[in-house]
């Protein structure tokens, strides 16, 4: 099970910071937020694209918005089709575009599901490379872990879901235990990393945590 730090923040200097504390990990999340799809407002994508390292880490843009479209093509238009990205868009959001819209060969096609939202057809599950479950309220860190994801895990999976699955939201040494044996291939986490006093032995005291 992959762990991948995730950054969610309206702080310009505060994500900066959380980069270059995390430049040690394969993978990093990007959280983008906007209202109405959620309550808060974080940075945006022209704010902080020049600030990642594409090149030495694995990068995923979970696109919190109502109309990811333009996302995705600032996306394409700042970091061209050769770049190797993760880009999550939300089952809630208005895909309505995606019949047209032609992804780069290099782009993993993700989605992302509120906790609360109910499971479509397999067909549609199936034009995506991984699924990722929200475990918390989608677009606030700090939110308390929902158990009942287990079940949705179990229930995407029983739908005849064979890609990648992974869950974010709520994950820290605490509910760490209730995950680490599931059949999952990833966790996003942000928080945890967020109060860190040492990112980089969270990210080991975790890691081993879930090798036990």
């Amino acid at each position: 099970m992959q762990i991948t730090p995730a950054i969610l923040t309206s702080d310009l200097v505060l994500f900066s910071n959380l980069a270059k504390k995390l430049e040690f990990v394969e993978t990093l999340d990007v959280d983008i937020c906007r209202s109405p799809f959620v309550d808060n407002v974080t940075v945006q994508l022209d704010q902080v694209v020049d600030l990642i390292d594409f090149e030495h880490q694995s990068i995923g843009f979970h696109l919190m918005v109502d109309n990811p479209e333009q996302d995705l093509m600032y996306l394409l238009n700042s970091i061209g089709n050769d770049q190797s990205v993760r880009v999550y868009l939300h089952q809630e959001s208005n895909l309505n575009f995606l019949a047209e819209f032609e992804w780069p060969g290099r782009w993993s096609r993700c989605l992302a599901i509120k906790f609360e939202s109910e499971f479509k057809n397999i067909e549609f599950y199936n034009n995506f490379d991984e699924i990722q479950l929200m475990s918390i309220e989608t677009g606030k860190q700090g939110n308390s872990f929902k158990p009942s994801v287990i079940t949705r895990i179990e229930g995407l999976t029983k739908l005849g879901y064979f890609g990648k699955i992974s869950i974010d939201g709520g994950i820290n040494m605490n509910t760490i235990e209730l995950i680490k044996d599931l059949p999952i291939d990833r966790i996003s986490v942000g928080s945890y990393f967020q109060k860190s006093q040492n990112v980089r032995e969270s990210y080991r005291i975790m890691q081993e945590a879930l090798e036990k």
